[in-house]
């Protein structure tokens, strides 16, 4: 974590209340797992890989599409993966896709953040997505 996030981090733990006896115990384990726990809300996930893709589309939806627009997936598709936490590409799903398979596609893009990404997401978009914190973390952000 950069100084600011550690600052930001450090003033959400010391806000909030269901860790003051893991605080005052010095437990620093006990408080990163209560941010490795489930959060609220969702967030976008930056690697979508193409074999996710695939199993969310009903392929009868995708073979009723016109070539042009087939060929506009296979070209966002061609990395390997997708960046879920860009507009762009979502907007392109959107724009390829209707009904089912665009919510099915939707539904694999998202996950529910864990409570320390929460704290760094914004717009649904978390700037520390897929980091775990350990209590050599909790020692930084409250030294900090």
């Amino acid at each position: 974590m950069n100084a600011a996030q550690l600052t930001a981090f450090k003033a959400a733990i010391l806000a909030d209340s269901s860790l003051a006896a893991a605080r005052t115990a010095g437990d620093h384990g006990a408080i990163a797992a209560y941010y490795q726990g489930a959060g609220s809300g969702t967030v976008w996930r930056p690697v979508v890989t193409t074999a996710e893709l695939n199993t969310a589309i009903v392929w009868t939806e995708f073979i009723a599409l016109s070539v042009q627009v087939q060929n506009a997936y296979i070209a966002l598709i061609q990395a390997g993966s997708v960046d879920a936490t860009s507009a762009n590409v979502r907007a392109g799903f959107s724009a390829i896709f209707t009904g089912t398979s665009l919510a099915n596609l939707t539904a694999i893009a998202k996950r529910v953040p864990t409570r320390f990404e929460a704290l760094f997401s914004v717009a649904n978009v978390c700037s520390v997505f897929g980091q775990t914190v350990a209590a050599a973390d909790i020692a930084a952000a409250l030294g900090s």
